[in-house]
């Protein structure tokens, strides 16, 4: 039975805050929107090129985590998002310096911008990472920083600036259940792909249109931690939400401040620290362990160190990341099948190629529609589910499911007039007669 989740009563109110940046959102993109002129490309060619360096050491890290420490393919370990963007050389293949290349019309402040916080990111950690490339890298940061400097001269003395930084969103009315009882928003409308799976959902069908296994994506550890430590960082809710505003300016938790005493000390101890053995913090603390200078180092710090306690934000992150996990596992069902893209058609054809419909017939979710206090399942035991809620006035609808008969190697709906199905439904209809909001497709509605 699942729980009762209050937050249904008012969907409506349903509030989480985040902060706007120090300058007026609405303004900021004829700020960003600047074109750059060619004098800026040819004064930094010799950064433009050392980007496919960089791109060498990201591959060669992704590829170590993949086989070494997680025995996965590296198809499988790409789905994961805990490994450095493997950036496409399109970002940057445009920039080649020619002599008679007109740039004005094609690069922005923004999205140069954009290029090289990145690859200042790979740089402070593979300096650590990589010590033969540690004065190519040290370099690279130089013209990096450099580079950066120049971009924001161009961009903060002129922002306007605006004091009122908070932000109250009232997110958007449009709940799920997850198969195994989580309560799960795909955010806004035309919003985020990620965050309402629909990037997921491109990713398993071009795996099944070309006869390949569906990969074990499984956040349940994830969603455990989150909530035992009571938060999500910044990265986890814009990988959900992808908002233009971030996570509020909260008071720092001593955890938090040992954090960043952690990146500091590296950042400062890093050039000095020629045999790359451990880091001493104050106090004895050490956060940097490397088992000889010949060996891969072992690194342990978190650097994403803002966070949110709101438990609004860590139920939707949390609901996000089970729902994706359940997601993934309703397809990888298919996985032993020999006629995989033939099977997904059929699932187009049973959910009449909507996707909400994929979600409640074959993903297994629950459709919450508040303002008929309505619920829409395929769950042949929905009403054992779902009996708070038709305690308290909701209605249950309950459809036929897709199912997947691996003997037969087929999709088909279920047939609700089957002997053994139609039995169930009698005996659960009498069993709760006191209830007269329970539908059941094609067999009383």
């Amino acid at each position: 039975m699942y729980k009762y989740f209050k937050e249904l009563d008012n969907p409506n109110t349903y509030k989480i805050y985040l902060s706007k940046h120090s300058w007026d959102i609405k303004k900021e993109c004829r700020f960003f929107c600047v074109p750059l002129t060619n004098e800026f490309f040819f004064k930094h060619k010799d950064l433009l090129e050392r980007f496919k360096v960089i791109d060498k050491l990201v591959e060669g890290y992704n590829e170590t985590l993949a086989y070494k420490e997680t025995n996965l393919s590296y198809e499988e370990w790409l789905y994961r998002n805990d490994y450095f963007s493997w950036r496409n050389n399109s970002d940057y293949e445009g920039l080649e310096i020619e002599e008679k290349k007109d740039f004005d019309t094609y690069y922005y402040v923004s999205s140069i911008k954009s290029l090289l916080d990145y690859y200042s990111i790979c740089c402070n950690f593979f300096y650590v990472l990589f010590p033969n490339y540690k004065e190519f890298i040290a370099s690279t940061q130089k013209l990096l920083e450099d580079a950066i400097n120049e971009l924001n001269s161009k961009i903060y003395p002129n922002l306007p600036k605006n004091e009122n930084r908070m932000v109250e969103l009232i997110w958007p009315n449009g709940w799920f259940i997850t198969p195994n009882g989580y309560l799960y928003n795909p955010g806004f409308e035309n919003g985020h792909k990620e965050g309402s799976l629909l990037y997921s959902f491109h990713n398993i069908r071009e795996l099944l249109e070309n006869n390949k296994q569906i990969p074990n994506i499984n956040y349940r550890n994830k969603v455990a931690e989150i909530l035992k430590r009571g938060y999500v960082t910044e990265m986890q809710f814009q990988n959900y939400a992808n908002l233009i505003y971030s996570l509020p300016p909260f008071l720092l938790t001593g955890e938090q401040l040992y954090t960043i005493e952690c990146y500091k000390n590296i950042m400062e101890n890093k050039k000095e620290t020629e045999d790359f053995k451990t880091i001493i913090l104050p106090k004895g603390k050490k956060i940097v362990e490397i088992k000889s200078s010949k060996e891969e180092p072992m690194i342990k710090i978190n650097y994403d160190f803002k966070r949110s306690y709101q438990p609004n934000i860590v139920n939707l992150v949390v609901g996000y990341l089970n729902a994706k996990t359940c997601f993934y596992d309703s397809f990888r069902r298919l996985n032993n099948s020999n006629k995989k893209s033939e099977l997904l058609k059929k699932i187009y054809s049973l959910s009449w190629k909507d996707y909400n419909d994929i979600l409640i017939k074959f993903g297994g979710f629950h459709k919450i529609e508040t303002g008929e206090k309505k619920i829409t399942t395929s769950s042949l035991y929905g009403i054992d589910l779902f009996k708070n809620y038709l305690e308290k006035g909701w209605y249950l609808y309950i459809v036929p499911p897709i199912v997947y008969d691996a003997y037969l190697d087929d999709i088909a709906e279920l047939d609700f007039h089957s002997y053994y199905v139609s039995n169930h439904f009698d005996k659960v209809l009498r069993e709760n007669s006191e209830f007269r909001r329970i539908l059941i497709k094609n067999v009383n509605c």
